[in-house]
């Protein structure tokens, strides 16, 4: 008997249409000045990512992050600054007490293994802006100064709901309201 397919995806927060499309806008400028960088994915927060989802079945998953959610939403969040990751990532920082404790309730939900890989490194609720591999770097100062200029931070929004975000071509992905 064969193996059933797994789709792809992660568990996260889509932003209201409006910032989504400020925040994807700005993510193609930086896009589009570097060849270099990786395609930019549409704009989210990440709670679950997929490695940490290899074989767990979204139907198997979604339920129980609906019912977890369910005591953390609507929530506030502020987006407060633009920062990067080792120079290969530009992000906004994302803040809400509410964003870290919903995210330590969902890494509860994986297997140990899983668990253990996120707990590698500190959780950082973000939105990434741009993104390259190595050994290529970001031009931290030119790339800063274009986030600052076509985003006025801080941004204050609320969400209503959790997403699972499934993949439907390579870092291309359709988010679905859990």
């Amino acid at each position: 008997m064969g193996e059933s397919y797994q789709p792809i995806y992660f568990i996260g927060i889509a932003l209201p249409p409006a910032l989504d499309k400020q925040v994807a806008d700005l993510k193609w400028q930086l896009y589009n000045k570097k060849a270099h960088m990786l395609v930019p994915l549409l704009p989210h927060i990440t709670h679950l990512n997929p490695p940490s989802l290899k074989g767990i079945m979204p139907d198997e998953l979604i339920p129980r992050v609906r019912e977890i959610a369910a005591r953390y939403v609507p929530m506030n969040i502020a987006l407060t600054e633009i920062d990067f990751f080792d120079n290969e990532v530009c992000y906004i920082r994302a803040q809400s007490q509410s964003l870290y404790s919903l995210q330590s309730q969902l890494v509860k939900l994986l297997p140990p293994e899983a668990q253990a890989l996120h707990y590698k490194r500190p959780y950082t609720p973000h939105i990434t802006l741009a993104q390259t591999y190595d050994p290529r770097k970001l031009d931290v100062d030119a790339v800063r100064a274009l986030a600052e200029k076509s985003l006025t931070l801080p941004i204050t929004f609320t969400v209503g709901s959790v997403a699972c975000f499934v993949r439907i071509l390579p870092r291309e992905y359709r988010p679905e309201t859990i």
